[in-house]
């Protein structure tokens, strides 16, 4: 795929911006249109006019740049790991396994008894290398736990464009 290159236009050209795709250019700036300028589409692109052909069609402009890709050509994005568990306790049994804990920040699992939200950090600990949810005191007998885990889990990756990386640490997730 060739490179490309987010090009502005001079002074001297107007700023043509379609509320939609190139179909969708209003007559007055489909008169602006020329050789050479600038369109910028709804979707992200931007496009050069040849000079020649339907205003409306893309066979007739150059694809200068594509600011928003969509998701799916995106390599190495990061995967949403939302699962939920639950357990019904037996008097004594204080860790849970679970799965999906992307690091050991309580704040990213939501603990809950009987309907009840646990706080984290002092009714619960997570650990991300065991993937389990240990509780501070047993779960009593007959009680119901609902664990939920949420984050980001990272896809491993040998570099990406630019040099930004897809495993951030932001506010306790991993992004």
């Amino acid at each position: 795929m060739a490179a490309l290159f987010p090009l502005t236009p001079s002074a001297a050209q107007a700023a043509i911006v379609s509320s939609g795709g190139l179909a969708d250019l209003t007559a007055p700036q489909l008169a602006l249109v020329q050789e050479g300028s600038f369109v910028t589409t709804s979707d992200g692109k931007r496009w050069q006019y040849k000079g020649a052909g339907d205003k409306t069609l893309a066979s007739s402009y150059i694809l200068i740049s594509d600011e928003t890709p969509e998701w799916a050509a995106i390599e190495n994005k990061p995967v949403l790991d939302f699962n939920s568990f639950t357990f019904s306790g037996n008097g004594s049994q204080t860790v849970f396994p679970v799965s999906g804990l992307a690091d050991n920040n309580p704040s990213n699992t939501f603990v809950y008894i009987n309907g009840v939200t646990q706080e984290p950090g002092s009714d619960y600990q997570v650990n991300s290398s065991s993937q389990t949810v240990t509780l501070s005191s047993p779960l009593p007998f007959g009680n119901k736990l609902v664990v939920t885990t949420l984050g980001l889990i990272p896809v491993e990756t040998t570099g990406t464009p630019g040099g930004l990386t897809n495993t951030s640490v932001i506010d306790g997730g991993v992004f």
